[in-house]
């Protein structure tokens, strides 16, 4: 009887070793695809529904002020008041540090000519987990001119297999609208929306929001950070990157760290790159 149960255990353990382990990818994938939607029954209870019309226009009237003060709010927090703000039309540089110690904003009094700039920033970086889990960073900035930018960005993700050589893939694109709140020559400060599209075998997409920042020092050094949160199929897909990039002439090196949370598996990555200003 031992020796039939210690034949038994040897089995399930040699199994174990040999048969494919789900990757952390494939949980991904398989988060993403899964309908979490649930009906809930709304229980609506109808209890006075005759009122007044002097209580209908005491709240009509609360609803109007919160709305104009919550539009004036939002305006100013996210737009700008440009009739106070000189820093909003400060002017896009052809490439950080170009003149010492500015970024990718330069103040309109300095600038020499009142013609628009028009620029593209092209980065890329290798990411790296461990052994069984890398990818690969691809962004695209198109700026037409100071006032906002477009941004493209694509992760491809690979994962192999602890016990065996089969590997998973994943695919995200990320299509977003960038306007800079901030725009300093040491500093800029933005947020964005747009769209997130998981690719692969999962072929679903949901809406983003994000905030970023770059900070410039010395002669050629700035720090940076950005940070997108999407609901795919009603699983979080979030990003949070940040890092330090080396300047010289138009283009960088770069090294940071990325953190990504695709449905329920959480990842981590040491990004090291470059990039190109045109």
């Amino acid at each position: 009887m031992k020796k039939i149960t210690l034949f038994s255990l040897s089995f399930i353990v040699l199994f174990s070793w040999f048969s494919p382990a789900q990757t952390r990818l494939e949980q991904s994938k398989s988060d993403l695809k899964s309908s979490s939607s649930t009906t809930q029954s709304n229980s609506t209870t109808n209890s006075n529904t005759s009122r007044t019309s002097s209580s209908n226009n005491t709240e009509s009237t609360l609803a109007e002020v919160f709305l104009d003060v919550a539009s004036v709010i939002f305006y100013y927090s996210f737009i700008g008041d440009y009739k106070n703000e000189n820093h909003l039309y400060s002017r896009l540089t052809p490439y950080p540090f170009k003149d010492p110690g500015v970024g990718n904003y330069e103040s309109a009094d300095t600038v020499k000519t009142g013609k628009n700039r028009f620029r593209v920033d092209f980065d890329n970086k290798f990411l790296y987990s461990d052994s069984q889990l890398y990818g690969n960073h691809m962004n695209l900035k198109i700026r037409p001119f100071q006032y906002f930018y477009l941004t493209s960005d694509y992760h491809a993700l690979t994962e192999k297999s602890a016990f065996t050589n089969y590997k998973t893939h994943l695919s995200i694109f990320q299509f977003n609208f960038n306007y800079d709140r901030v725009r300093l020559a040491n500093f800029n400060l933005g947020w964005s929306i747009g769209a997130t599209y998981i690719a692969s075998d999962v072929q679903k997409s949901g809406v983003s929001v994000g905030l970023n920042a770059e900070g410039f020092f010395g002669k050629r050094f700035s720090v940076f950070a950005n940070s997108k949160w999407s609901k795919v199929n009603s699983q979080p897909v979030n990003f949070l990157e940040m890092g330090g990039k080396v300047h010289s002439k138009n283009y960088y090196f770069t090294l940071g760290f990325e953190r990504l949370k695709i449905g329920r598996p959480n990842y981590n990555f040491i990004g090291l790159g470059g990039g190109l200003y045109f």
